[in-house]
């Protein structure tokens, strides 16, 4: 096995080496500042959040016979690390290289970032491997090696850090068609590969040198396609990345590159949102979506609206979806329930978020915000595109005899579950 893998790496140089002569066309790409979820799935905001990067526009090795082989990088960075990801649709899926921080995965299918920090086209590059999954259903994994010019491999705590997820992290998921992988690599880790010690805080401005390829293999571990964004063997020819400030969403207001639950929570506790008495001068005025000087249901509406748009969905988010996730069900039901608290106080919406049941911003949870939830109720979800359909008359009955029901064993002390 260990002569397999020499024999590939030295087939993989032949193949780039006689490329080098290729005149390849570097681009400046701005690089947003974003915060990516590593749980190994590349979602709809994500994709729209960070630079994409066509791995398909440099082929070493031609895409042979029937195989598909085509993929998208996806980069971001943030305070914490830089975030590489990609979409790899390839139909001879091969994930047969054992797992661990021991050696290359390019005898599998396999995504391959090249970092070259502070975009020095004299200096070193390193590759980072990052492979969906690995041998017996191991699960995604990485591994850092370099070119001739330097570098070190990952330590253990660094390693370490990345399988857990507690210090960058590591994740990828599978299918028939194709697979995603995503990772954090620490600024530290980073730059510990230029040198132990090695201290670098990113700012806006900052250029580093990136390229990405990716290596298809069947289960005969033959190339079927050997794709790249640039000859990362050429350091003129990497991708210049400049780290960019994020893009603007007025929907974002935590500023960490996402517009999600964290947003519409802090909206709806800023006061109360249905009598027209938060105005902008009390409060922070990105609140007012609408510019009517005034933080209200009108506001809360844009949000809904205008953050579905963003993350990539055709219809607004609804009153009673306290998740989310695109349907209104018994777990939201179950929110709404356990929280109900329709004897508000002045300040009981600093209690009131929107996951909470607080639907109207009103600083409480009553049969108002029941009644959006009933009217809204879609257990098998929201699709986009699909007219607002009335739940059936047994359906809200259920709902209204289970809230009342709740209430009742609310009062007496019992526990909802």
């Amino acid at each position: 096995m260990l002569r397999s893998r020499k024999m590939k790496a030295s087939l993989l140089a032949v193949l780039v080496m006689g490329l080098l002569n290729t005149s390849m066309f570097a681009a400046e790409r701005n690089t947003p500042k974003f915060t990516p979820t590593i749980d190994g799935t590349v979602s709809a905001s994500e994709i729209a959040g960070q630079l994409a990067i066509s791995i398909s526009a440099f082929t070493v090795v031609p895409v042979t016979g029937n195989n598909i082989v085509d993929a998208t990088a996806y980069l971001s960075w943030n305070d914490e690390g830089i975030n590489f990801s990609a979409i790899v649709a390839d139909n001879t899926p091969n994930y047969d290289a054992p797992g661990g921080n021991v050696g290359i995965f390019t005898t599998q299918d396999v995504v391959q970032a090249f970092f070259n920090p502070n975009n020095d086209h004299h200096g070193f590059g390193t590759w980072y491997d990052m492979a969906g999954d690995t041998q017996g259903g191991a699960g995604a994994d990485i591994y850092r090696r370099s070119t001739a010019g330097g570098g070190l491999p990952f330590t253990d705590a660094e390693y370490d850090g990345l399988k857990n997820k507690t210090d960058g992290g590591i994740d990828g998921s599978t299918s028939a068609n194709g697979y995603h992988v995503e990772a954090t690599i620490p600024w530290a880790v980073a730059m510990h590969a230029m040198e132990s010690g090695y201290n670098y805080t990113p700012s806006v401005g900052d250029e580093h040198g990136i390229g990405f390829f990716v290596i298809s293999e069947n289960s005969s571990n033959a190339h079927t396609g050997f794709l790249g964004s640039c000859n990362c063997f050429l350091h003129n020819d990497l991708n210049t990345i400049i780290l960019n400030a994020p893009d603007f969403s007025p929907y974002d207001f935590n500023s960490d590159g996402m517009s999600n639950l964290l947003d519409i929570n802090e909206m709806s506790m800023q006061g109360n949102l249905a009598d027209n008495s938060t105005t902008v001068g009390a409060t922070d005025n990105k609140f007012d979506l609408v510019d009517n000087d005034i933080i209200d249901s009108a506001d809360v509406s844009e949000w809904l609206s205008g953050a579905a748009t963003e993350n990539g969905f055709g219809t607004p988010y609804r009153r009673g979806d306290t998740e989310l996730d695109r349907d209104v069900d018994i777990t939201d039901f179950n929110a709404l329930a356990a929280n109900f608290l329709p004897a508000a106080t002045a300040t009981s919406h600093l209690n009131g978020a929107w996951h909470l049941g607080n639907f109207d911003g009103d600083g409480d949870i009553d049969i108002t915000d029941f009644n959006s939830l009933s009217g809204n109720f879609s257990p098998s979800g929201y699709s986009d595109g699909e007219a607002h359909q009335i739940p059936e008359p047994g359906t809200i009955t259920m709902l209204v005899l289970g809230f009342f029901a709740c209430m009742a064993w609310k009062r007496r002390g019992v526990r909802i579950l």
